[in-house]
């Protein structure tokens, strides 16, 4: 492909001698060697992303008539027969996504990914790494289970991750409420607990299947990306007996997960009753705050009397120093739990 845009640039400035470079940076350059043309009033017209490297394509608009630039993009596009190349691209740009690394948006998705409806993104993470052969039997059991005329897309990230795309409207059963969302989200963890019951059970399995809200436009698969590599960190960390999660449930854990050790260290240096909390008083603040500090649903979760629930409570209180029934002291106990883990 490279070599291709190579000989259009050099045709292009061979018969018209308009401006017209052919760059290539690494993966971290990019963001500010794009910003770096933009600033400077050149324009990137195309882009291609690699394992290691970004190349693209930056043209001077000023001096381009508007009409040649707007049939350029068409001139340096795939030709058909590349589609195993796009495929490559486009698989490298996830995995740099979801390592956290920024990179353009592959062809493939700036001109032919058109999505009629939105997407639902799952990452599939295996916890053993005792088969090699596990993505092919994952896509025929997924594709077996979602048997509704729709394309499901599965694609490797790591050695122990794969994202899983699903269209919306694959989802029968997915409720939407425009008020608070509520409902949509209760459906997608319904969904990814039945995924990981899928693969737990037919291809025995234990993975953890992580979710993230629906996205409209495949540029904001970078992003959702991003989130659920953070939620993979912060369960790992923190919710070892978690196997299905979502973005919207730990955002405390996955900004302490992301934090820099230094930052750790003088931050849990500032909260010392962690480590007075015994095991019974960590799982009370633990099921308290998961539940919203909702006294009845806890005890419920915790299998306990409302007012066993309540002596805990108190003891905790007389233990910290804080209620942990009020939210400024229920998050700074919660702290506390996230940093004492990370001893």
């Amino acid at each position: 492909m490279i070599d291709r845009w190579r000989q259009e640039i050099e045709r292009i400035r061979h018969t018209t001698s308009l401006p017209i470079e052919l760059i290539r940076c690494s993966l971290s350059e990019w963001e500010a060697k794009k910003r770096q043309y933009e600033l400077t009033g050149g324009k990137v017209v195309i882009s291609e992303v690699t394992e290691t490297e970004v190349w693209f394509v930056s043209v001077s608009p000023d001096v381009w008539p508007e009409s040649a630039l707007a049939l350029l993009p068409l001139l340096l596009q795939r030709e058909p027969d590349q589609a195993k190349s796009d495929q490559e691209g486009m698989r490298a740009w996830l995995k740099a996504c979801y390592l956290g690394q920024i990179a353009p948006v592959p062809i493939p998705l700036q001109t032919s990914w058109n999505w009629v409806d939105e997407r639902i993104c799952f990452i599939l993470e295996r916890t053993k790494l005792e088969r090699s052969d596990y993505m092919a039997a994952w896509l025929e059991l997924l594709t077996d289970f979602f048997d509704m005329g729709q394309r499901l897309e599965l694609y490797p990230l790591t050695d122990t991750s794969a994202l899983l795309l699903l269209p919306l409207s694959l989802l029968s059963e997915v409720k939407t409420d425009t008020d608070t969302g509520e409902l949509l989200r209760q459906s997608l963890l319904e969904w990814a607990a039945g995924i990981h019951d899928l693969i737990s059970t037919e291809a025995m399995e234990n993975a953890r299947v992580f979710v993230a809200p629906p996205i409209r436009r495949p540029e904001q698969l970078a992003e959702a990306l991003r989130e659920l590599a953070s939620l993979s960190r912060a369960a790992k960390r923190f919710l070892p007996k978690a196997m299905v999660a979502a973005t919207w449930q730990y955002r405390l854990e996955m900004w302490v997960a992301e934090l820099p050790e230094q930052a750790v260290t003088l931050l849990r240096q500032t909260l010392p009753w962690a480590i007075r909390l015994s095991a019974e008083q960590r799982e009370t603040l633990a099921a308290l705050c998961s539940h919203n500090l909702n006294i009845s649903e806890t005890a419920r979760a915790l299998y306990i009397h409302r007012n066993t629930l309540l002596y805990r409570l108190d003891r905790l209180k007389e233990t910290t120093g804080l209620d942990p029934r009020q939210f400024s002291d229920a998050l700074l106990l919660r702290l506390a739990l996230l940093f004492g883990q990370n001893r």
